[in-house]
């Protein structure tokens, strides 16, 4: 599905350097001056990545910001995975406590890179809030997962940072133990942004059977090859992939979703990025429309029903403001068969 007035375009059969934005973005003292240079081409020669010191990174299971923004709630629970408490945001839908017999749809968002958990609160939840209290999409709990910092909602190869079980086989069950979610993979979306956004094409299109709504804004795709020429890379690739080309690639959401194609033609997705996310970095192209557009035409070919979205605006903040309502109604459809069950007491359990 196209919308917006943006015209396809066959997929391109030239070799093309195409790299993720979301390396780029929230990276705090880097990203507004690699952005400000890449749009007048004065970008500083970059020694090469074998050259670069990976930056250390604090990563924490647990928040450390502790902020709620507009209603959110700062949410723990214990995760065996992880061997220690995790946290989370959760927002609840305006009638939940006025409706205790009343199930909801749920929603994983998933933050970029470089920012926490609150992130997804202050852009992607108000937007849809507005547009539960109007009835246009459903009322849903929306629960913000914590991605830390540049993992890629990926279990790192090495195990220390097991992000993706977390998410998947822990922190799913507990939400459906807890809150009173329609618990059907149809009810149940995992969405995101930037880094989020690949997290969640990565995480929807590998565990189909959990996820039947997959929305994925800004998170295009990767190549080995740009990001391996990039100084980003020299972190991200051992960090998350333990320099392994294989798991690299066993991992990209394009080979997930060749792997899964059937499953996912039972599954919502949306694909949406910002006209504006194009950038010449070090002579190495960082085009977000058309890497999306890549995807887009991929999950065609393999017959995902998909739609695909280009919206004004650039990368970060600015797309939250500028976008039209389009990203946020899809939750419209993607949830419209969404019932709430009938019964008769809460589980003591479920708060």
């Amino acid at each position: 599905m196209w919308c917006c007035g943006v015209a396809p375009q066959k997929i391109m059969t030239a070799a093309i350097r195409v790299f993720v934005a979301s390396l780029f973005l929230f990276v705090p003292g880097v990203v507004g001056d690699l952005l400000a240079q890449a749009n007048t081409g004065a970008l500083p020669s970059q020694p090469p990545v074998s050259q670069v010191q990976p930056k250390e990174r604090q990563r924490f299971w647990l928040a450390p910001d502790k902020a709620t923004p507009n209603g959110t709630r700062y949410e723990t629970f214990r995760s065996r995975i992880a061997g220690q408490d995790t946290s989370f945001l959760l927002s609840l839908p305006a009638s939940y406590d006025a409706s205790p017999n009343k199930r909801f749809p749920v929603i994983f968002y998933l933050h970029g890179s470089g920012v926490g958990q609150s992130s997804g609160a202050l852009s992607f939840l108000p937007r849809m809030q507005s547009l539960m209290v109007k009835g246009q999409v459903p009322e849903s709990i929306v629960v913000f997962a914590n991605g830390m910092d540049d993992l890629y909602y990926m279990d790192s190869k090495d195990g220390k940072y097991p992000t993706e079980s977390v998410i998947v086989k822990e922190l799913v069950p507990y939400i459906d133990r807890t809150f009173r979610t329609i618990a059907k993979r149809d009810c149940r979306a995992v969405a995101g942004y930037s880094m989020g956004g690949y997290g969640a094409a990565h995480l929807g299109f590998k565990y189909p059977e959990t996820f039947g709504v997959v929305a994925s804004s800004s998170g295009g795709t990767m190549t080995w090859e740009t990001l391996s020429e990039l100084p980003m890379g020299a972190r991200i690739l051992p960090l998350v992939y333990g320099s392994d080309r294989e798991y690299f690639e066993a991992n990209n959401p394009s080979t997930l979703a060749r792997r899964n194609a059937g499953q996912l033609r039972h599954t919502s997705v949306l694909l949406t990025v910002g006209s504006g996310e194009v950038f010449n970095v070090n002579g190495t192209i960082v085009d977000q429309p058309r890497a999306t557009r890549e995807l887009h035409e991929l999950l065609d070919s393999l017959s995902i029903p998909n739609t695909f979205i280009v919206e004004p605006g650039g990368h970060g903040k600015e797309f939250f403001e500028k976008a039209s309502d389009a990203p946020f109604l899809f939750f419209h459809e993607a949830f419209g068969h969404c019932v709430s069950p009938e019964r008769g007491t809460a589980a003591a359990a479920e708060r």
